[in-house]
């Protein structure tokens, strides 16, 4: 009785505000049949997508245990569904909210982010458990006032810029961390790849320029935007290494992908270069090229990648540097 209790507020805290989408896309669908008054309907319609329905979810969590800015997918959707549903002759509404209202809200959420990030480091430094990485106390911050696939999504961006403008430092690693970037040669074949990368940027714009102006600018910032991501991933990768704790281990490929393994949860650690069955669901891999190691578990774990995305796994194959010393640790943690 108490779980059927449970469910029913769940279940209008987020049907009350889908309810009234609908309503406002009906509404919007029909504007037409209200003649004169539609300019002034269509308005309206905007601002409860925009800003009502997010104001009347924020008003139903308030005093619940739930992250406020869950309000931002509201936010998000409202904009979308506005976009499509309300004609463009009747969007003037809907344009000065993306002009002045979004970048205002998007430079909110990451200086939010950012505080937190300061603070999550200074909370460990107060401790003396020594220091955090970036990347770690990023995606607490963030995982602490957004939903967590939202969370890992902003953090990978932040952290992707991060990592290629910011840090030039050179990486000090404690006792309980572990590398795997100097004998796989991905730095390497990254290298290469970023090499070819930026021939293509300049030259698709050379060549497309003169034709297709607008076009040619398109393709260059995909290209540009492509280059950084690689950059901030060869950087990342030696900044951000796998570790153990005396609960956990952790192991990330970069900015991009990270997993955290209860250690009761490992099974046996298997040193091996062999193939292994990629098309079973039960495999997730955290190396972008070779591996020679692959963690058996007794129980599902979850693989966060770029985006936000996510993978359960039983079995993980990736690489290590010094795979035997790595094997011990965790073998005497376990």
């Amino acid at each position: 009785m108490r779980q059927k209790n449970a469910i029913i507020p769940t279940i209008l805290i987020i049907g009350i505000p889908v309810l009234l989408i609908i309503f406002s896309i009906i509404f919007a669908l029909n504007l037409n049949r209200f003649g004169s008054d539609a300019d002034l309907l269509s308005i309206g319609i905007t601002i409860d997508l925009v800003l009502v329905v997010p104001l009347i979810y924020f008003g139903l969590i308030r005093k619940k245990n739930i992250s406020k800015f869950t309000i931002m997918p509201f936010f998000v959707i409202g904009l979308i569904v506005a976009t499509f549903v309300i004609p463009a002759a009747k969007q003037q509404t809907l344009d000065l909210i993306k002009t002045w209202l979004l970048p205002l809200v998007e430079i909110t959420v990451v200086t939010l982010v950012i505080i937190k990030v300061r603070k999550i480091r200074k909370a460990y430094q107060a401790k003396k458990t020594g220091d955090i990485d970036f990347v770690t106390a990023l995606k607490e911050s963030a995982a602490s006032i957004l939903p967590q696939k939202l969370a890992y999504g902003l953090a990978t961006e932040i952290g992707l810029f991060y990592y290629t403008f910011v840090t030039w430092k050179k990486p000090n690693y404690a006792s309980n961390m572990f590398t795997y970037h100097k004998e796989s040669g991905i730095q390497g074949i990254l290298g290469a790849v970023l090499g070819v990368a930026l021939i293509e940027l300049f030259c698709v714009h050379l060549l497309i320029y003169e034709n297709h102006p607008i076009l040619s600018w398109v393709l260059t910032a995909i290209s540009a935007y492509g280059v950084i991501q690689l950059i901030g991933l060869m950087k990342s990768i030696p900044r951000v290494p796998h570790f153990i704790t005396a609960e956990h281990l952790v192991l990330r490929m970069g900015i991009f992908q990270e997993t955290k393994i209860p250690l009761s949860a490992i099974e046996s650690v298997e040193l091996t270069t062999a193939d292994y069955p990629k098309k079973e669901k039960a495999y997730a891999k955290i190396t972008l090229f070779d591996h020679n190691c692959i963690i058996h578990l007794k129980e599902e774990a979850t693989l966060h990648g770029l985006f936000g995305m996510t993978k359960q796994y039983t079995h993980l194959v990736l690489s290590i540097d010094d795979k035997k010393s790595v094997k011990t640790m965790i073998e005497n943690a376990i």
